[in-house]
């Protein structure tokens, strides 16, 4: 009797310019891909600390996914992609550290221009 496994999940990587995971899809039948990210580094926000999407359908091999609405700017998280089908153990890909860069605050602002005005 042969144990057959799922595919993984390969090549997560993270563009930080469109602030989006592109990985490459499992080969074979499954039903679901989860992307999961943990904050990795969320001490002071009252944001969620961990993301969950569920893709169903991979449309070509390579997948990509816009997380621009979901993460918070300047924190770092650590992701993962598992391949789920009924019946069958869940695979979990290789890791993937995102770091976001923090986004430009007034303060920064204030340290470049000498001239802001209060009003």
């Amino acid at each position: 009797m042969q144990i057959l496994e799922l595919d993984r999940v390969t090549n997560l990587q993270f563009n930080d310019t469109s602030n989006s995971i592109s990985f490459d899809c499992p080969r074979g039948n499954y039903d679901s891909i989860l992307l999961t990210c943990f904050a990795q580094d969320q001490s002071c926000s009252t944001n969620e600390k961990t993301l969950n999407l569920t893709i169903e359908h991979c449309s070509n091999e390579t997948s990509i996914v816009s997380l621009s609405s979901l993460i918070t700017q300047g924190v770092s998280y650590k992701c993962n992609a598992f391949t789920n089908k009924f019946d069958f153990r869940q695979v979990k890909s290789d890791n993937l550290t995102v770091k976001t860069c923090k986004s430009k605050s007034i303060d920064s602002y204030r340290k470049k221009n000498k001239r802001f005005l209060f009003i």
